[in-house]
């Protein structure tokens, strides 16, 4: 796999119940989990998180949304659009905090709920934290192709190697890897395209919707 979920140093983290989302099986595990879950905290505000939150709730549990920043979703909704986006988030029947960072995952090898280092805390029986993804470099660090986050890539997705073109989850444009299918698709139009001799329009990196 090109990349792997990012998890936060978080105390408490490894017990059970604490998911990450990056795979088909991910989500089935998940599924199976929640059925003898009645509460889920979902750590990030992101469309990812919100979405898997309304697919929580569906399934029966009282979710909660832990978010970083002051609002979900900054960079998709200006304030008129988070006024409507917060009324369907709560007709879902989710619940929001904001401004929120997480202290430590609590229980006895098997979660039980979270505490916010504004020492609130919130139940949690079942616990998703997507917070990105990391590439996986240390081949092509062997290699001794260079490395920012991902392989370093210009605006055609060169490498510092010759006729070495990378896209998707290991491609790190001016310091960013998007780790979204969107964005790989356009990096791969643009590499093979410059490939095979056209001149394609530079990549000029990407604005994930999933954020």
């Amino acid at each position: 796999m090109a990349s792997q979920p990012f998890v936060p140093p978080i105390q408490g983290v490894n017990q059970e119940g604490v998911f990450t989302l990056r795979t088909i099986e991910d989500a089935q595990l998940m599924k199976m989990y929640a059925q003898g879950a009645r509460w889920a905290v979902a750590i990030g505000g992101g469309l990812l998180r919100l979405e898997t939150a309304r697919a929580l709730r569906l399934l029966g549990l009282e979710v909660t949304v832990v978010e970083l920043l002051p609002r979900p979703l900054p960079r998709q909704f200006d304030a008129q659009g988070l006024a409507v986006l917060t009324r369907l988030i709560e007709a879902m029947g989710l619940q929001v905090i904001t401004g929120a960072a997480t202290q430590a995952i609590v229980g006895h090898g098997r979660t039980r709920g979270m505490i916010l280092k504004s020492g609130e805390t919130t139940p949690g029986e079942l616990i998703l934290i997507s917070g990105g993804v990391r590439s996986n470099v240390s081949l092509v660090q062997k290699a001794g192709l260079t490395v920012n986050q991902g392989v370093v890539v210009d605006h055609y997705l060169r490498t510092r190697a010759e006729e070495v073109y990378t896209a998707g989850d290991v491609a790190g444009f001016e310091g960013r890897v998007c780790g979204i299918i969107p964005a790989a698709i356009e990096q791969a139009r643009v590499a093979e395209a410059h490939m095979a001799g056209d001149a394609p329009e530079p990549y000029r990196g990407a604005i994930p919707p999933t954020l």
